[in-house]
């Protein structure tokens, strides 16, 4: 029997009134597909602003747009405001007549590209929300610094989040997909990082299981995620060129859908369907600030056992009856204006302040980022690598790790070897500035890259990719089984990749990936544990 899946708006029971009618929302993506349901229309107006160019002024899409790639790009902006055109308007987006700007970002292949094309559509924001009237923001991508373990103030991009967030900007992210991390996006202090659940067959919130996504405290004590919405399951516009591209989609032979849609997955439409609804509370309490719709989101969302281990709950159309005398918050002092004050004050203080062991040393050491540390604090970061306190050892490895050539091979291992996930991974982090040491401390990487904290060994990973030494082999075919039968499929995909890098040899998927596939199904996990078969074969 064929399945008829739920739409997002009725699965969240969003009323057909709250549609985002004349609030503008961004979203960030590398690039978009110019769909009907995303366009222009006599309800709404779409724009897109290129950052990528010279020219970022922002362009009425129109059906005059010609643009036919960018799923990622399409399926994030239809979960906030797709019209459902091609549908009757069942399958729309949370707000289908909110006003988007859609900011393509450009090439998002290295960690350069993200942090510099991401980072220019983050300013872009930034100098024109005002402008434009912009309420708020989504971008889905993966962080690129560390997986949370390390301070906010160590990533460019989150460190942008934080200031749209004190220009009075909803700052949406997706909490990331894999299960075994903390954090695989820019999961900031101030951000509303969203998880995601399973929508079920009958479309009954109380039948919703929790997507694998990843969750835990980062550094900065924030829990990832914040809420969640629809992350498997959810019924999205697909432009399929041809009807063998549309047998061959993983779910399409088994739904019962329009012929222009099929069912998608990940925090990347999650994220986006909060996005959307946080339109339809501004068209209902238009004088609302971010911080209120934020609160209001939070503290309406729903809680149930079958997501207990999220520790939130799920975002709802209830919050369109939330009331606007329930909406104030006290805001304690937050840990962005801290940074901002330590900033401004002189160096000598800040130093001063070190040497006395002031309760607020971590403060002071963050402010001190994202520049280039200066010569004069050196020595004083240094003998912090030894301070008892774990946070002060974390933030002292990162500072020092501005400035590649002052940090020894004996400062990285010593973090590396340290008993907190924490300052481990400032070592890791570190050590990837260090070029320099990476054959001294070769065997070192070796003993984390199946470390029993899965950050670490995700980034271990990630790291013996970028060093491709052979005395990697043997640790990461080790781990591989376990990490396929635990689900940790981000780091399966760091060490298989790594393999295949420092070896020359290709092993292929069995079967192949299908688009649509749930990489968690059992057929994913067992096309896995195929690979690390093949893999260890190969070993012996």
């Amino acid at each position: 029997m064929k399945l008829s899946w739920t739409s997002i708006r009725d699965f969240l029971s969003i009323p057909k009134n709250g549609t985002g009618n004349g609030v503008k929302i961004a979203i960030i993506d590398e690039i978009f597909h110019s769909h009907p349901e995303i366009i222009s229309n006599q309800n709404r107006n779409t724009f897109l602003v290129k950052t990528h160019t010279p020219n970022t002024a922002p362009i009425k899409l129109t059906k005059e747009t010609q643009n036919n790639i960018g799923l990622h790009g399409l399926w994030t902006a239809a979960a906030a405001g797709g019209t459902g055109l091609l549908s009757n308007g069942i399958y729309a987006g949370t707000a289908p007549e909110a006003d988007m700007y859609l900011i393509e970002a450009g090439k998002l292949n290295t960690m350069e590209d993200i942090e510099t094309n991401i980072g220019n559509a983050l300013v872009w924001v930034k100098e024109n929300a005002a402008r434009y009237g912009i309420r708020g923001v989504v971008l889905t991508i993966v962080g690129q610094r560390d997986t949370g373990l390390l301070p906010w103030q160590a990533d460019p991009l989150r460190i942008l989040c934080e200031e749209l967030a004190h220009k009075g900007i909803l700052v949406v992210v997706a909490s990331g997909n894999n299960c075994e991390l903390t954090s695989a996006s820019v999961a900031s202090p101030s951000v509303l990082a969203v998880g995601g659940v399973l929508l079920p067959e009958n479309g009954e919130i109380q039948d919703a299981e929790s997507f694998p996504g990843s969750r835990g405290l980062t550094f900065d004590a924030k829990w990832n995620p914040d809420i969640l919405s629809p992350a498997m399951n959810v019924v999205l516009p697909f432009p399929f060129k041809s009807d063998e591209e549309r047998l061959n989609h993983y779910s399409f032979m088994n739904d019962n859908l329009p012929p222009n849609y099929a069912r998608q997955w990940g925090t990347s439409y999650a994220a986006p369907i909060v996005l959307g609804l946080a339109a339809c509370i501004w068209q209902q309490y238009p004088n609302w600030s971010a911080e209120q719709v934020k609160t209001a989101l939070v503290s309406n969302s729903v809680f149930h056992k079958n997501w207990d281990s999220l520790k939130a709950g799920l975002a709802t159309g209830d919050v369109l009856k939330y009331g606007s005398n329930h909406c104030d918050r006290t805001i304690g002092i937050s840990s962005y204006l801290r940074w901002k004050y330590w900033k401004e004050q002189p160096l000598p203080k800040k130093l001063d302040m070190l040497n006395s062991e002031n309760h607020e040393v971590i403060d002071i050491i963050l402010s001190l980022l994202p520049e280039k540390v200066s010569v004069e604090a050196i020595n004083s970061l240094q003998k912090l690598l030894y301070h008892p306190s774990e946070k002060v050892r974390t933030v002292a490895i990162t500072v020092l790790s501005t400035q590649p050539s002052i940090i020894s091979s004996l400062d990285i291992l010593h973090c590396l070897q340290d008993d907190s996930p924490n300052v481990k991974m400032g070592g890791l982090y570190a050590l990837r500035f260090c070029p320099v040491f990476w054959e001294e401390l070769t065997l070192a990487l070796c003993t984390l890259i199946n470390n029993e904290n899965t950050d670490i060994r995700y980034n271990a990973c990630k790291l013996a990719f970028e060093i491709k030494s052979k005395q990697f082999i043997k640790p990461l075919i080790d781990g591989l089984e376990e990490d396929a039968r635990s689900k940790r499929i981000g780091t399966f995909g760091k060490r298989h990749l790594a393999l295949e890098l420092i070896t020359g040899i290709e092993i292929a998927r069995d079967p192949e990936w299908q688009e649509g596939e749930d990489p968690y199904s059992n057929r994913s996990i067992n096309a896995l544990l195929k690979i690390a078969s093949k893999w260890k074969t190969l070993l012996t």
